[in-house]
């Protein structure tokens, strides 16, 4: 009976052996597997807490960020609120990205309906000098977006900001590249309200205008006497005598000629000068102001024996244009005196003097000397107020700054171009180019002072 028993149990045994052992073994591998996802998962909780921390971290330091961006934005904001000057900040494209509080004031405009806007279409910025004056900014804007140079507008420029509802106010400008990277990205303009600079400016010209008037009738004068006297038509005068008149009636003439500059000066920065163009034949006109200059280099004492002055006329005979036979004359003579002032026996040669026409048709007068050259390093400054190249005040003393200044301003005042060529120590080509219908008239109560 045991015996049965057992047999049987071991049968059972046997029979279920294999699922006992194959369950044992899922258990086992169930066992296991859990373990293991379960410190997959530890692990993955840990990175995601890591990660979660990191991120809060990150989010904080974000968000610390975007508070500083903001502060700063705010205090940029106040800043250029609170600036004394307007600015206007325009694209590559020329279309208005920026425009301050005090430049909305001073345009009587809100910014909302300039920016988007295109350079092309504002009103507000006029000059008083230019025929085409709402251009006139629009250039000013291209040449710092082409060029990448500083552009200023001074009270004499005649900038005006035409305001909604109220009157014109004068405006001095800064021009600026807006740079990124060394790249050009657009353009910056400074303005501010330019009343009291005009007002002084005025001032100014008319003290000069006076002054200017009261010392040219008593030097006019002197001058007249010293000539008199070298004339000897007073009586018999000494050899030293001769020589010191000579010296009082040469230092009379030039101060005469720094007193009509000075005039000139006050005048067309007035904008009172007038411009009075009439039929001229400019060939024959160009030619009888290289006659009249010519005795200046004859009587140079430095000047290379048999210099002459060159007068070519590519041009031949022509009918006459329009033009201010005063403003032409002073401005080419003003060339020439300069050509022989700046001219010697080191540096010398002819100085010639041609008549031709540009690629656009325009007449060109120039003036070519083989004198001392202007320097590279001084060339940018040649028609500024006062200027004159070291090398030139190493020549001579004598010379105002002035005569270049004045010729620019009258030359563009008439609807020409000055311009000139020159390299140190070879000579120089100064030039005024006409139109082919001659000057622009103009209209004002003083002529040009000669």
């Amino acid at each position: 009976m045991q015996s049965s028993f057992l047999l049987n149990t071991i049968h059972f045994f046997l029979n279920h052996f294999w699922v006992f052992f194959i369950s044992t073994i899922c258990v086992f591998l169930a066992t296991a597997l859990g373990e293991y996802y379960v410190r997959n998962l530890r692990r993955e909780v840990k990175k995601r807490e890591k990660v979660e921390a990191r991120l809060k971290k990150e989010k904080q330091k974000l968000l610390t960020l975007k508070n500083q961006i903001q502060h700063k934005n705010e205090r940029l904001e106040a800043i250029l609120s609170s600036m004394g000057e307007g600015m206007l900040v325009s694209d590559k494209k020329g279309k208005i990205v920026l425009v301050n509080q005090c430049g909305s004031t001073i345009m009587r405009v809100s910014p909302k309906d300039l920016i988007g806007t295109s350079i092309d279409t504002l009103m507000h910025f006029v000059s008083k000098r230019d025929v085409d004056s709402r251009s006139s900014y629009c250039d000013l804007v291209q040449s710092v977006v082409k060029d990448t140079n500083i552009v200023t507008v001074t009270p004499t420029d005649d900038f005006y900001c035409q305001r909604v509802g109220a009157g014109d106010v004068p405006i001095t400008m800064v021009i600026a590249p807006l740079l990124t990277s060394g790249k050009n990205n657009g353009v910056i303009t400074l303005f501010r309200d330019g009343t009291q600079e005009k007002e002084v400016d005025e001032m100014k010209n008319t003290f000069v205008s006076f002054a200017s008037h009261q010392l040219r009738t008593p030097l006019t004068g002197i001058r007249w006497y010293a000539k008199e006297l070298l004339g000897s038509d007073v009586g018999r005068i000494t050899k030293k005598q001769r020589v010191l008149i000579a010296g009082m009636y040469e230092s009379t003439k030039h101060m005469i000629t720094l007193v009509n500059d000075l005039l000139n000066v006050s005048r067309v920065e007035s904008g009172k000068l007038r411009i009075s163009p009439e039929p001229i034949d400019l060939s024959s006109f160009v030619h009888d102001v290289v006659v009249d200059a010519a005795p200046l280099l004859a009587a140079k004492e430095d000047t290379a024996p048999g210099a002459e002055i060159v007068y070519n006329n590519t041009l031949g005979t022509f009918a006459p244009i329009m033009i201010d036979g005063t403003l032409l004359r002073q401005v080419i003579h003003n060339f020439l005196t300069n050509a022989i002032k700046y001219s010697n026996a080191i540096h010398t040669g002819d100085i010639s003097v041609s008549l031709s026409k540009d690629k656009h048709g325009w007449f060109v007068v120039s003036v070519i000397d083989h004198g001392i050259g202007i320097a590279k390093s001084e060339q940018m400054y040649v028609f500024d107020k006062f200027f004159r190249a070291q090398n030139a005040s190493e020549v001579t003393m004598s010379g105002t700054g002035l005569g270049l200044y004045v010729a620019k301003l009258v030359v563009e005042d008439a609807g020409c171009t000055l311009g000139f060529h020159s390299i140190k120590g070879k000579g120089s080509t100064f030039f005024v180019t006409i139109p082919p219908e001659g000057m622009v008239s103009k209209d004002g109560t003083r002529e040009l002072s000669v």
